[in-house]
């Protein structure tokens, strides 16, 4: 749903423990709060047991969420590409970064039996959701033919969305958020195709409000002729 975050914890075999909705812009301050919430359902269910190790995607890659979680378990986080590499140094090398260290421990740890383990359990579809998928797929496929509709699937529908909205004059910051992005930069290496479009109608639309021009590109007034100069405001301020 579009606007909103929806956050889930699942156990291997894709059973949810715990889920949430929330209208922040990303995943970045969800962690603790997700893992609390798997705490509490598990405490509510009279299991003691705890996770042992979480498995999550590099939007909640921070230092904080690495080092700042009392009693979290063994965090796997795939470091973020788009995360800060630190400042360039004089001789145009990156310069280390705080996190430097921790990117390298995190890769090490993935890079293990146990880690390769964990990533392909995540990445295994288990025969239940599959099919709760296909399911909705296939109700949005009837209901889309129905209304008329060209075919799409419903990853399809979320890029004509936001490429609409970035047409349409959307702010790029706004749309990362609605899109549930950890960065703009993210949401800008996906649609940067749309930017270039989006810069020619932004300098259009100025050069008319500055210059005159209709929408039709008729120039009423010479590009070359500024609305005002110093000679006409001096001779302004004479009269």
């Amino acid at each position: 749903m579009q606007g909103y975050n929806a956050q889930a914890v699942t156990t291997c075999d894709q059973v949810i423990v715990a889920a949430a909705l929330t209208q922040q812009a990303n995943h970045l301050q969800q962690l603790k709060p997700m893992l609390d919430a798997t705490a509490a359902t598990l405490a509510a269910a009279g299991i003691t047991q705890r996770p042992g190790a979480l498995l999550a995607d590099s939007g909640y890659w921070t230092i904080a969420n690495l080092t700042q979680i009392p009693g979290a378990p063994e965090l796997l986080i795939p470091p973020a590409k788009h995360g800060r590499q630190g400042k360039p140094r004089k001789d145009g090398q990156p310069s280390a970064s705080r996190s430097d260290g921790l990117r390298a421990a995190m890769t090490a740890k993935l890079a293990t039996d146990d880690g390769k383990a964990a990533t392909l359990c995540a990445s295994r579809p288990s025969s239940r959701s599959s099919g709760r998928s296909n399911r909705f797929s296939d109700w949005f496929a009837q209901h889309a033919a129905a209304a008329g509709l060209p075919r799409i699937t419903l990853h399809g529908l979320r890029h004509s969305y936001a490429t609409a909205a970035l047409k349409a004059g959307v702010p790029l910051k706004v749309m990362s958020e609605r899109l549930g992005h950890a960065t703009v930069a993210i949401t800008l290496d996906i649609y940067s195709h749309v930017i270039p479009g989006m810069d020619e109608l932004a300098a259009n639309t100025v050069a008319g409000l500055i210059l005159g021009d209709d929408l039709n590109g008729t120039v009423n007034r010479p590009i070359d002729k500024p609305l005002t100069t110093s000679r006409a405001l001096r001779g302004a301020e004479r009269r």
